[in-house]
């Protein structure tokens, strides 16, 4: 899938229904359904998972307002900004640093913020299965609306579930060691810590290669 007409007749066909020629112009009524739907399946989608495919860094600019209250400056999130990764080098969930979200802005204490971030991309930049959980996602949200079944609609809530579970399965496999834990990188590359856990001779234990 390369554009938003062939992810719509993705949907489209997961629900039996006759394929589009181009969502942007055609007035039909899937075409329509699917142009109204389409920006939002694929955003949520986007926030549901750590996307290699969608992750950017970014140094933030500050915003010339600052906070009423609370923190010291603002700072600008990206226009295709989706969901918050980390903050200068730390994932946002283990974060030592004290920052909100607020809209489009980042509220911190700190001199300068760097983020890790998704972002909003368009179906050419998705892989395989991320692109099937977006036509996943779309089908259900147009199935009510276009087929007036509102066991479809179900149905492919619960597809749905399993496609994004799939999609983040192997996608995680490409993540390389960014995602561990500071402490199992201080393990890994500690002889004496290593030794330790296997009873071994801190001075003569190697490191496998």
């Amino acid at each position: 899938m390369t554009t938003n007409t062939d992810l719509a007749n993705h949907a489209l066909a997961l629900l039996g229904e006759l394929p589009i020629s181009d969502i942007e112009s055609e007035t039909s009524k899937p075409a329509r359904v699917c142009r109204q739907f389409i920006q939002s399946a694929m955003d949520e989608t986007l926030r549901m998972g750590r996307w290699n495919c969608a992750t950017e860094r970014v140094t933030l600019a500050r915003n010339s307002t600052a906070p009423v209250a609370g923190y010291d400056f603002y700072y600008d999130l990206p226009g295709d900004f989706i969901r918050l990764l980390e903050v200068n080098g730390e994932q946002y969930e283990d974060s030592s640093e004290f920052f909100e979200v607020e809209g489009l802005k980042l509220a911190s204490d700190e001199d300068s913020v760097s983020i890790r971030y998704i972002r909003r991309i368009t179906i050419g930049y998705a892989d395989g299965l991320l692109a099937n959980a977006m036509a996943v996602r779309l089908a259900g949200k147009i199935a009510l609306p276009l087929t007036g079944s509102e066991e479809k609609a179900i149905t492919f809530a619960r597809l749905f579930r399993e496609a994004l579970g799939e999609a983040r399965q192997h996608d995680a496999q490409e993540s390389g060691t960014g995602r561990n834990p500071r402490w199992q990188k201080v393990f890994s590359r500690s002889r004496l810590l290593r030794a330790r856990g296997t009873g071994r001779n801190p001075e003569t234990y190697q490191l496998p290669s």
